[in-house]
């Protein structure tokens, strides 16, 4: 699952990129508040082989891993942006990992989500959004451009 994503880390820039090493379902409503959000764990191949990539050419952007919060939820609030960082530990937010990675959990294959910061997950968000996609979509393009030779 590749595309934009709302960052929440501070040391993310537009344009940088974050490999899942784990989608957390941030939303999910279970009507029992003891129960845990639903959490699955990237690829491991897929995230070792990001890991080797070689870095004698680095990307003009960087590539982070870590925790990525999925939900029914456009983040444009500050507050509500640091509300999800703290509790999940995610890196960024973004809509639809959490339902491609239960399908793929359901169906028993890999699953990996692969996300480019668009905007900041505050009050401008919308408006970074749209100004943004290009570069975002061309970076995680090019992760998994990375990714499909490093598969050979």
């Amino acid at each position: 699952c590749a595309g934009t994503s709302g960052g929440l880390d501070a040391s993310l820039t537009i344009g940088d990129v974050v490999a899942a090493t784990e989608t957390v379902e941030h939303d999910f409503k279970y009507g029992m508040s003891d129960k845990p959000q639903p959490r699955f764990a990237g690829c491991g191949r897929s995230l070792s082989a990001l890991r080797a990539a070689p870095e004698s050419a680095p990307p003009p952007f960087a590539v982070r891993f870590g925790a990525v919060a999925s939900g029914d939820e456009g983040i444009a609030d500050a507050n509500r942006a640091r509300e999800i960082r703290e509790r999940f530990g995610a890196l960024a937010a973004a809509w639809e990992g959490a339902g491609g990675a239960r399908a793929a959990e359901f169906a028993g294959v890999p699953f990996l989500e692969i996300r480019a910061v668009s905007d900041g997950a505050g009050e401008s968000a919308p408006d970074e959004f749209e100004r943004n996609i290009p570069k975002a979509m061309r970076n995680a393009a090019r992760v998994l451009d990375v990714l499909r030779r490093m598969s050979g």
